[in-house]
């Protein structure tokens, strides 16, 4: 047997079969690499997908403008501070703070000209611990010094805790006849039910009224009785002239 002959029988022989396909996958594979690293072939890869955290995005609320409040919200009674300023009609001819007092406080010349009961004295005579035991729908009549017409646009209530014997909703009207003459509507207001400490007289501003007398109406309480528990009140302006 030739060397040729013994070359040639050894390639279909199992050993020899197997050396020639791992030198065809070696052949394979470095062609593979080489064109890998020349840039040839690309690898595509998927995206990552995202997490429901990221893709599960709460809905827009629609673009829609929620009713005017009917009724003011109080704030404190210091002027020209409080969260109650920007959702009430301030005006225009607004008091300078430095001009304005109590008006209805006693040693102003407030006073109390005509109510439901003897008790509403209580809510103008300077003690901010005496109280009235009023009603709903009850109504007070407040003048002012030497019955001279006055100019205000704040009002103001002593809240001094929580309780749902405290007003709730309100109504302001001015009136310059006679305490019991024709009155008219300034607005219609709501308290919060709690005290604030820095100034606890929460604040109702309004456009200037020019009146000579104030009636103070009671509407609701924050609970279902219908006893409403008022402390002191006050209304801050300017005498006319003054």
């Amino acid at each position: 047997m030739t060397d040729e002959s013994k070359e040639k029988g050894f390639w279909y022989t199992l050993p020899g079969i197997l050396t020639a396909a791992a030198g065809v996958l070696t052949a394979t594979a470095g062609l593979v690499a080489a064109l890998n690293q020349a840039g040839f072939l690309e690898r595509t890869e998927k995206p990552t997908p995202q997490t429901a955290l990221e893709t599960a995005k709460p809905a827009a609320p629609p673009s829609e403008n929620p009713p005017a409040p009917s009724l003011k919200q109080g704030g404190d009674l210091q002027a020209g501070a409080g969260s109650a300023s920007s959702q009430t009609n301030r005006s225009k001819k607004e008091l300078p703070a430095a001009e304005k007092t109590n008006l209805l406080a006693p040693q102003n010349g407030g006073k109390l000209v005509a109510a439901a009961g003897e008790s509403w004295r209580a809510t103008a005579d300077g003690d901010e611990t005496s109280y009235c035991f009023c009603n709903i729908k009850e109504e007070a009549v407040y003048g002012f010094k030497d019955n001279h017409a006055a100019l205000f646009d704040q009002f103001g209530i002593y809240i001094s805790k929580t309780d749902p014997g405290n007003v709730k909703e309100f109504e302001l009207l001015s009136g310059n006849d006679s305490p019991t003459g024709t009155f008219k509507s300034i607005g219609k207001f709501q308290t919060q039910n709690l005290k604030l400490f820095e100034h606890p007289y929460q604040e109702f501003h309004f456009p200037e009224v020019k009146a000579k007398y104030l009636k103070l109406r009671l509407l609701s309480t924050w609970g279902s009785n219908d006893r409403i528990y008022l402390l002191e009140v006050a209304l801050l302006g300017r005498l006319e002239g003054s």
